[in-house]
Parts: C-alpha cells; sequence; structure tokens
C-alpha cells in the first residue's frame, strides 16, 4: 500500500494528503 506523495525538485513536500493550491503554489516558485 503506498500513500500518495508530493515531490518538488527531488524534496518530499507533501504525505499523505492532498496539498492545497496555495501549498502547490509556493513550492513552485519557491515561496
Amino acid at each position: 500500500f503506498m500513500t500518495p506523495a508530493v515531490v518538488v525538485d527531488g524534496e518530499v513536500k507533501s504525505v499523505g494528503k492532498v496539498p492545497s493550491k496555495e501549498d502547490i503554489k509556493g513550492w513552485i516558485t519557491g515561496k
């Protein structure tokens, strides 16, 4: 069983939940 994860530039940003749009925008813009 795998939990969903979000990885940006090799860094795990979120595990086990769906990140908000604001979180994703922050990761992409580096804030």
